[in-house]
């Protein structure tokens, strides 16, 4: 019989595992033992108190990233700034160096000046007013004055007009105090016309407290005089009732 034919590859040769010497006896560090498994919070913690650190360390970071962003910023302004004024400096350095132009620019912020009239000069005021009270009349007159070294003084172009006006204004007063002399004193006679006089005690436009009602102090009855109030309503339904049914059969 002839021999079956195998799928199998060739034969390998076995490594031969060298084992090291075995230690003669394991020791445990129990203190060690003990500090990682009691270790759990305090490892948290120095875990976030290193996060923390790095966060701050980041900011820092980021604070100094923005200032020299600031300074390269201001360095920019700066730069600008300088170039400007350079210009500024050039350019007027050539209008000194062609007066024409010069004269041109004169020329025209003269005739812009010639244009302005300058701030004019308030117009004065003079104005009269009344005020009335119960009894009497005043007329007030507000005028314009000017400041000088003497002192105040009324305004010149109004003073022709204020003289002509005087009489009249002093007639108009006159009839006006007449009148109210007249008033009152037909006031006082009729009795009418009397001002009320102001005191501290009875002060004017305020008005005394009316008087409130009393109101009746309440009181529980007893038990007597609820049975006797009881009994006497109680009478006198039966005697409205027998009036009613009397009335009716009528």
């Amino acid at each position: 019989m002839a021999p079956r034919a195998t799928s199998r590859g060739p034969a390998t040769k076995k490594r031969k595992i060298q084992m090291g010497k075995a230690p003669a006896e394991i020791l445990f560090d129990t203190a060690a033992r003990e500090d990682y498994l009691t270790g759990f919070h305090k490892r948290k913690l120095q875990r976030i108190k290193q996060a923390q650190e790095l966060a701050v360390q980041a900011a820092k970071e980021e604070k100094k990233v923005h200032r020299r962003e600031i300074r390269e910023e201001r360095r920019k302004e700066l730069a600008d700034h300088v170039l400007a004024v350079k210009t500024a400096i050039e350019s007027a350095n050539g209008v000194l160096d062609n007066p024409s132009q010069l004269d041109s620019d004169n020329d025209s912020s003269t005739s812009d000046n010639d244009e302005w009239t300058g701030i004019s000069d308030p117009k004065p005021t003079f104005k009269d007013a009344e005020y009335i009270d119960e009894d009497a009349y005043a007329t007030v007159t507000v005028e314009s004055v000017e400041i000088t070294k003497d002192g105040f003084e009324a305004h010149n172009s109004d003073s022709s007009e204020s003289e002509e006006e005087d009489p009249m204004a002093d007639a108009a007063a006159a009839v006006t105090s007449t009148a109210a002399a007249a008033a009152a004193e037909s006031g006082k006679l009729s009795g009418e016309g009397k001002k009320r006089v102001w005191t501290k005690d009875k002060p004017l436009g305020l008005r005394r407290p009316s008087k409130k009602k009393r109101e009746k102090k309440f009181r529980y009855e007893s038990k007597t005089e609820r049975r006797v109030n009881r009994d006497k309503q109680r009478a006198k339904n039966k005697t409205q009732a027998a009036a009613r049914k009397a009335k009716a059969g009528e």
